[in-house]
């Protein structure tokens, strides 16, 4: 896999590399048989995950990070949006991502 940045921010070649796209599959697996009414509009590919995890990460960075003079929120942590087991903390993360969206109609 492709190596990670440590400075906080979003690797976007990392969430982009052919390993991590393979391993998103698993993901994506499980989202179309978990949360078929929300992610029926636009199905996710793996590598519109990745680019959303990418864009999530970097949100996060940019709104709770270290250099934010008292962030509202608590990040999500990496080791869970890391986790591309199926079943796992990114597929649950994702799932009411989808659910948010589509129940406000994005």
């Amino acid at each position: 896999m492709a190596t990670r940045k440590k400075d906080g921010g979003a690797d976007f070649k990392f969430f982009e590399s052919p390993d991590t796209t393979a391993a998103l599959d698993n993901v994506k697996t499980w989202l179309q048989r978990h949360s078929k009414k929300w992610i029926q509009v636009e199905p996710p590919t793996n590598k519109s995950i990745g680019s959303l995890l990418a864009s999530l990460v970097q949100y996060q960075e940019d709104h709770f990070g270290r250099h934010v003079s008292k962030p509202p929120l608590t990040r999500i942590p990496m080791k869970c949006l890391l986790d591309f087991r199926s079943g796992g903390g990114l597929c649950h993360i994702l799932m009411a991502a989808y659910k948010f969206k589509s129940e406000q109609g994005w």
